[in-house]
């Protein structure tokens, strides 16, 4: 059986040149390693879920910001990095013809977003 892993502190103690103790403390960390596993485990799953859609796929941070976005979407807005698709609010990106459809599922899709902001119109620079 493999040793758990553990973290922590030794010092050896040392009589006339010669180590005679070792203090210290150490903790069993198997449950961390687990959490640290799992959770990379995820980060990979839902990173493969984004890159493989052929579909647009974005994350919005909880202020509104632009975080992440797949492949098929920086290719749908020509931008070859997520900082250039920064440069612009994603509603430029919208025909015109199609930019009130589009505010309107955005508006519902960033209710909660709207209802906690004092201005709408950050809204409409962020989507």
């Amino acid at each position: 059986m493999a040793p758990a892993p553990a973290c922590g502190f030794l010092a050896p103690i040392s009589e006339n040149g010669r180590v005679v103790k070792v203090r210290g403390t150490l903790q069993d960390i198997t449950e961390i390693k687990k959490a640290e596993l799992a959770l990379r485990a995820s980060e990979r799953r839902l990173r493969a879920m984004m890159e493989l859609n052929p579909d647009w796929v974005k994350v919005v941070g909880a202020k509104g910001e632009l975080t992440e976005m797949n492949k098929a979407g920086l290719d749908m807005l020509e931008a070859p990095r997520l900082e250039d698709a920064h440069m612009q609010p994603l509603l430029n990106y919208v025909e015109p013809d199609y930019r009130g459809g589009f505010w309107r599922i955005a508006s519902d899709s960033f209710g909660s977003f709207r209802r906690n902001s004092r201005k709408s119109a950050r809204l409409a620079h962020l989507v």
